[in-house]
């Protein structure tokens, strides 16, 4: 919705770390086991237990790997539109 113009970049972006409700340990490692019978997840790091699991993927998009140059011509067709003001 940003690229149609109905919202501005500025007001939608906001860090992850933000977004973590009070209380929850943000761990940013690979999982490499989940031992779910002892409710662990192995990771490099380490072994972490928990309680309750949310696991949540991460994903880093590389649209270059998929369409060259859409991510350049992306943000061509988006300053544009900025500078338009359309």
């Amino acid at each position: 919705m940003v690229r149609s113009g109905v919202f501005d970049i500025q007001k939608t972006e906001r860090s992850e770390a933000s977004m973590m409700p009070k209380g929850v340990t943000w761990i940013k490692e690979a999982v490499e086991s989940f031992e779910p019978e002892n409710n662990a997840v192995n990771t490099g790091g380490g072994v972490y237990t928990y309680d309750y699991l949310v696991v949540c993927p991460g994903i880093q998009l590389n649209w270059s790997a998929v369409v060259p140059n859409y991510y350049n011509d992306f943000l061509s067709n988006f300053r544009q539109h900025k500078l338009r003001g359309s």
